[in-house]
């Protein structure tokens, strides 16, 4: 198994995206089930921005992790591992968007 950042045990992917895929982790510390989004770089951009990519993505995760509502999925940490941020989340179970649209038809 794979570890991130010394702390989370990657579990199983949950979801891929243009910006990086979600997966289901373990956080050694808490021992709590988290999701642990890897910041994928897009193909094609020029290696002197990647830093800059990333760190862009880490204060918006950082600056996320500052939203406390009930709707709000709470942003537990922003670690680094391999020049890379991945952020962690609660992890929230249930359907996606897709799947609701899907059984019920569009949102009122």
């Amino acid at each position: 198994m794979t570890v991130i950042a010394g702390r989370y045990r990657l579990l199983d992917v949950l979801a891929e995206g243009a910006t990086g895929t979600v997966w289901r982790a373990l956080d050694g510390t808490s021992g709590h089930e988290v999701a642990l989004k890897e910041s994928r770089v897009p193909p094609g951009l020029p290696a002197d921005e990647v830093p800059l990519l990333h760190a862009r993505r880490e204060r918006g995760a950082r600056a996320a992790a500052r939203i406390s509502h009930p709707s709000v999925v709470r942003v537990l940490g922003v670690v680094t591992d391999d020049g890379r941020p991945w952020v962690a989340t609660e992890l929230v179970r249930g359907l996606t968007l897709a799947e609701t649209l899907e059984a019920g038809g569009p949102l009122p």
